[in-house]
């Protein structure tokens, strides 16, 4: 991790609120400007030759918002030459920005590099490690309704890890219904208004170890269940 960074989840990341000290702060208490995450990259987007790269990254709480800006080349390039899913880090401000009436939040880069998946496993079971610590040192003052979701996402991320670990023991069929609650599950934290993005949830899936084809198998077996349906737009919602 960068010295002085704060290292979270992305749905920890996205939860935070801006301070009138410009600083964010984190459901968890952490105060920071700085920021070092990993995750699946999943889209890269580039409007034209001089507006900002945007690029999404998945870890298995949700997903980073990344705005290069074109003073940066050495990102913008990494980004644009790296293949859907590459497993990234990156190291940047976070920053609250505004787009018709929601407020969300991005990462502008200041380094971005392509990584192994076993350095993105070290930084999903480092970050949980941090995340338990802050829970501790400061449950007195985080509410009960955070705390329950923090929890649940340093057990959906560690469970993605361990997920991984195990499935070439697995055999299909009892690979796919053991993926069912943890896709289910990830569709319902990430979705919006219309869903989730199946490429999204394509990249996550992937980075935890889950092949295209079970993947495509598990979202059939949801579909068949009457739990979910796919909206136009390349979108699954459940219902």
């Amino acid at each position: 991790m960068k010295s002085g960074s704060a290292q979270l989840f992305a749905g920890e990341l996205n939860l935070s609120k801006e301070e009138k000290t410009g600083f964010l702060i984190s459901p968890s208490g952490v105060h920071f400007k700085k920021v070092y995450i990993t995750g699946a990259l999943t889209e890269v987007l580039e409007k034209n030759s001089y507006s900002p790269v945007k690029a999404r990254i998945a870890d298995p709480t949700g997903v980073f918002l990344i705005h290069a800006r074109r003073s940066n080349p050495h990102v913008i390039s990494v980004l644009k030459n790296s293949q859907v899913p590459a497993f990234m880090a990156v190291y940047g401000t976070a920053e609250v920005f505004r787009e018709q009436k929601h407020e969300s939040v991005r990462i502008i880069p200041e380094n971005v590099s392509v990584i192994s998946k076993e350095n993105r496993d070290s930084w999903i079971n480092g970050t949980a490690l941090l995340a338990i610590e802050r829970i501790e040192d400061e449950e007195k003052k985080i509410s009960q309704n955070d705390v329950k979701i923090l929890l649940g996402y340093i057990n959906t991320a560690i469970r993605a890890v361990s997920i991984h670990e195990e499935a070439h023991e697995t055999c299909e069929e009892n690979l796919i219904l053991k993926k069912i609650p943890l896709i289910t599950e990830y569709i319902e934290r990430n979705s919006k208004s219309k869903g989730m993005l199946l490429e999204d949830l394509y990249a996550y899936c992937n980075s935890i170890g889950i092949s295209e084809e079970i993947t495509k198998k598990c979202i059939e077996n949801i579909l068949d269940e009457g739990d979910c349906y796919l909206p136009a737009g390349g979108y699954i919602k459940l219902l």
